[in-house]
């Protein structure tokens, strides 16, 4: 018995080793952002360097996520607001602040 403990206890030593140091992705709460740490994580994880470049030039196009792999949206529009829009925007923001502090 002494023999056989012996043996389990390195990789049981070795298991635990590769646990703690495997790479563990960020949680993110915002979709886009956990689905470019999937990206990153497909990639081999932020502990891969040149990881960036992979998902650049990534070769799955098919796959479903690769259109969100820069943790953006690439179907939401931009706004295009006028001068008088942003600064009625933006003193409607300031209020809000004001009233909340």
């Amino acid at each position: 018995m002494i023999l056989n403990r012996a043996k389990e206890e390195p990789e049981n030593q070795i298991e635990r080793k590769l646990q703690t140091t495997r790479y563990k992705p960020e949680k993110k709460t915002a979709p886009v952002k956990a689905i470019r740490e999937h990206c990153i994580e497909c990639m081999g994880g932020r502990d891969n360097t040149g990881y960036k470049e992979l998902i650049e030039t990534c070769g799955s196009p098919e796959c479903a996520l690769f259109p969100f792999r820069f943790g953006a949206n690439p179907y939401r529009s931009k706004m295009n607001l006028s001068d008088e829009e942003r600064k009625a925007r933006s003193h409607r923001a300031q209020r809000n602040i004001v009233m909340i502090s």
